[in-house]
């Protein structure tokens, strides 16, 4: 029975030991494939996953050559994002409309895709499943919780995002191709094209921060968080993967004070600090008043860097944190 179970906790861990298997590959000659391979007319995930492929050998290639090949070809679909929010049906109050605006939305993502070369998560991520299928991979698409800058610290929504598992070489990783592409602006009118290699085979322990599935074996993870973990911690950017942060404090994005008290924001970072910044905003008397401090923090003996905020008035404040000239974090901060 002893000899059983180690044999399953092996089985598991050569499943899942995936976390840094392949940083420093270099990417050059695959990449250079995909952003120069061109088809015209509407797209052929078969005979461009053949094109794309051919010659290849492992996995890893072939999974970078058509991951990188959607990123730099599919765009966003900014005008069908804001057609299925206003189509939300809540399968509750209205089960029929509901019902009928999927399989509706099913075609019209896949069309879009097919005949726009443009679409929204749900499309990026059933064209990377599809162009995988024909190359041999296994590659499942992942439906889940997303959080941006837009998203409510504290408050649980539906699912709203999209991204895939892949197994390569026997392990399985996490990708998300929409986020991995580009991104659009905080009034959602426009996209900008600009690769994100973080989100390309990411680690399941940083996947997590912004990432939940709904069904949470695809956290990948040994130790699963929870929902309500997920959803009250502070939110996360990109710029969290990017500036290799592994530890944060304090854990709970909603930060509770009095007034005269101070905020004090721990982090340790697996490269350079370059620069920091702490940004709270609040409205007051209609006034929308911001303040800015771009002390360098102190690093403790433990490592961390040390920054704190005061709040001498009461209200309720928005804290942006910047770590090397990028928006990392938000919080949210109540003070009496």
């Amino acid at each position: 029975m002893k000899y059983l179970f180690w044999l399953q906790f092996l089985l598991v861990c050569t499943a899942y030991s995936q976390h840094y298997d392949f940083i420093g590959t270099d990417f050059s000659r695959i990449d250079s494939i995909a952003i120069n391979y061109k088809f015209n007319g509407n797209l052929d995930p078969i005979k461009i996953t053949k094109d794309l492929t051919k010659g290849l050998e492992t996995d890893l290639d072939k999974y970078r050559v058509i991951f990188r090949w959607i990123a730099e070809n599919i765009e966003y679909d900014v005008k069908l994002y804001r057609r299925t929010i206003s189509h939300d049906y809540d399968e509750r109050l209205l089960p029929g409309k509901a019902k009928r605006w999927k399989r509706r939305f099913d075609k019209l993502y896949k069309r879009h895709t097919i005949l726009n070369r443009m679409t929204i998560c749900e499309g990026y991520a059933w064209i990377l499943e599809t162009m995988c299928r024909e190359a041999g991979l296994s590659c499942v698409s992942v439906t889940g919780y997303a959080r941006t800058i837009d998203s409510k610290i504290g408050v649980k929504a539906k699912p709203d995002h999209a991204w895939n598992a892949i197994k390569i070489d026997n392990k399985w990783y996490l990708s998300d191709p929409t986020w991995a592409s580009g991104g659009v602006n905080e009034m959602l009118t426009r996209y900008t094209k600009h690769f994100k290699e973080v989100y390309f085979l990411a680690s399941p322990d940083e996947f997590i921060a912004n990432h939940f599935p709904s069904d949470i074996q695809w956290t990948l993870l040994y130790k699963r968080p929870s929902l309500i973990d997920f959803i009250n911690s502070p939110i996360k950017t990109t710029a969290f993967l990017e500036n290799k942060i592994p530890n944060y404090n304090p854990l709970s994005g909603n930060i509770y004070l009095k007034r005269d008290s101070v905020f004090q924001f721990r982090f340790s970072i697996n490269m350079e600090l370059e620069s920091f910044a702490i940004e709270k905003s609040t409205y007051r008397n209609r006034e929308f008043i911001i303040e800015t401090i771009r002390t360098y923090p102190i690093q403790n003996k433990e490592g961390y860097y040390v920054s704190s905020i005061s709040f001498p008035e009461k209200g309720n404040y928005s804290i942006w944190i910047y770590i090397n000239g990028k928006h990392t974090f938000i919080y949210k901060a109540f003070v009496k």
